[in-house]
């Protein structure tokens, strides 16, 4: 008995604790972002180890997707929509971004992607990416709505729409991190369907 195949209350608890620490802690985070870590760090704040860190991960990005393009047979496929995905990100960057810290929101709702994958379809039997996205801006603008109404009411004065679109990025390559890891290929699923016909029969 595991919890893929188990208890799927528990993987929804599991998502929900999740979204909601995103949520409610999102000013604690930014304040400890911006505050001096212990002496014995020297004098750095966190937030100054973005640009380093993003470095690293779009490093751990392109492994990613070599990794997906020799494992999995729609290589033109892996290529066109991740190359999609970074010129969308490019482009946010250079018009809508003022910091580079706002490209947090993309590893947080990755992971909201992810969990919902993993709430909605534990064994990865299907592809569920339309409804995953819907559902994962929809929790992005309500996370992003709620700061707006209550968290930053004492210095918001206006709701971040690009927030919105950057959820929903991290959101995409969430769904397209699982799905080429942890799906099956095409042609995997094509031969499985084929099998349970042919065992049906």
């Amino acid at each position: 008995m595991t919890l893929n195949n188990s208890w799927p209350a528990v993987r929804w608890l599991i998502l929900i604790a999740y979204y909601l620490a995103v949520s409610l802690l999102h000013i604690r985070f930014s304040l400890f972002l911006d505050q001096p870590l212990p002496d014995v760090f020297g004098n750095i704040r966190p937030v100054s180890l973005v640009d380093p860190l993003l470095i690293v991960l779009l490093a751990l990005l392109i492994l990613v997707i070599l990794y997906q393009m020799v494992k999995y047979p729609w290589r033109w496929g892996i290529v066109f929509f991740w190359g999609i995905w970074i010129f969308s990100a490019v482009m946010v960057d250079r018009f809508l971004l003022f910091k580079s810290v706002e490209y947090i929101h993309y590893p947080q709702y990755a992971i909201v992607a992810a969990l919902l994958i993993w709430c909605l379809d534990p064994e990865f039997k299907k592809v569920y990416v339309g409804r995953v996205l819907f559902w994962a801006t929809v929790l992005g603008i309500l996370d992003e709505l709620y700061q707006y109404v209550h968290l930053a009411k004492t210095y918001g004065d206006y709701l971040d729409f690009n927030d919105f679109f950057l959820n929903l990025q991290g959101a995409a390559a969430g769904v397209m991190l699982v799905y080429g890891f942890a799906g099956k290929s095409a042609k995997d699923r094509e031969e499985q369907n084929g099998k349970k016909l042919f065992s049906a029969k």
